[in-house]
């Protein structure tokens, strides 16, 4: 090969090394982009989630809190109009909350306590309160959902 070749050769890959040096730029940055909005998003659907989790546990622990004390209140026979009144606002409040988490969080987060209750390492009685079913399909079933 001669010099005048070679010559060519290296300046053609120089000057292509040029043009494509700014696409190749280019796309990289679009791709680092991309990521970037795809973390972002990631962590905004995480603190939506966080949130509505939050506010869900706030108001069930509200309404459970008002339930308890309405029920004291009311075997010591001193249950008002105004605690009925809080108790509606705070089951209102719990509904709302959780039909907002059912919006936000993913739908398979809510199958799955479901199972796991159903499917409790210690539990002998089947939902319809019947012992005499339990037993090597109860056992199968539960190392099924444990599996």
């Amino acid at each position: 090969m001669s010099t005048v070749i070679a010559a060519m050769i290296t300046a053609v890959v120089g000057i292509l090394g040029t043009l494509f040096a700014p696409l190749l730029q280019q796309r990289m940055t679009a791709r680092q982009r991309a990521e970037d909005g795809l973390t972002e998003d990631r962590r905004r659907r995480f603190e939506e989630r966080r949130a509505a989790y939050t506010a869900m546990n706030r108001a069930s622990r509200q309404f459970h809190t008002l339930l308890k004390d309405a029920l004291h209140r009311i075997r010591d026979d001193v249950y008002a109009d105004e605690d009925r009144v809080r108790l509606e606002e705070a089951r209102r409040d719990y509904r709302d909350r959780y039909a907002e988490a059912q919006m936000i969080v993913p739908s398979g987060s809510w199958k799955r306590p479901a199972s796991s209750i159903r499917c409790s390492p210690g539990s002998t009685r089947w939902p319809s309160g019947s012992t005499a079913a339990c037993s090597a399909t109860a056992r199968r079933r539960r190392a099924r959902c444990w599996s």
